[in-house]
């Protein structure tokens, strides 16, 4: 019986070393790694290279809240319009009226694109889009919200106190007043 478990035990080690010695050659035959390009959405809206570039004129950009009023200031009926743009014929100045970032994130655009976009127009790139160049969703011109650069909280607090302080400005030899709030209990908030 003795004989027998040590012939048994040989045998399994032996299966074990077996398994061992040809495994690599059976995961390379199972498992193949394809590479995939990740699914994404075109969007042409990039000028051409020539006119991608910072508009180096006397630039004015006007920021309005709603589509219908840039359509009015723009003077065109398309309603997927976030920006336009209005050039002077000598090419020295030039007007951006855009939405604001919040009504173009609602769309899937944001304002770094559609200024690019408009920039390109300012430097001389017509309406009719010749040789618009794509942005993949995916790319990073767009992040979801939570990831996105905020400005830090003690900023807007401070923000809030100087426009407090502007709002109701109190004089040191003003007697009428008995009290005073402190300028931590309205920041806090």
């Amino acid at each position: 019986m003795r004989l027998t478990l040590h012939w048994a035990a040989f045998v399994a080690a032996a299966a074990v070393v077996v398994a061992i010695l040809l495994c690599p050659v059976f995961a390379q035959q199972t498992y193949i790694t394809v590479p995939v390009r990740p699914v994404t959405t075109e969007h042409k809206i990039l000028p051409p290279p020539e006119f991608d570039h910072v508009y180096e004129g006397d630039l004015t950009i006007v920021m309005v809240k709603t589509v219908e009023e840039l359509l009015i200031l723009c003077n065109i009926e398309s309603q997927i319009t976030l920006a336009c743009s209005i050039r002077a014929y000598d090419g020295k100045s030039c007007l951006i009226m855009m939405v604001e970032d919040e009504a173009m994130r609602k769309r899937g655009w944001t304002t770094g694109l559609l200024l690019r976009h408009e920039m390109g127009h300012c430097n001389g790139w017509t309406q009719a889009h010749e040789g618009q160049r794509s942005v993949y969703s995916g790319d990073s011109y767009w992040v979801p919200e939570t990831q996105r650069i905020r400005l830090p909280a003690d900023r807007w607090r401070r923000q809030l106190a100087k426009q407090w302080d502007n709002l109701c400005p109190v004089s040191k030899d003003d007697s009428r007043l008995t009290t005073t709030i402190p300028r931590q209990n309205y920041l806090r908030q």
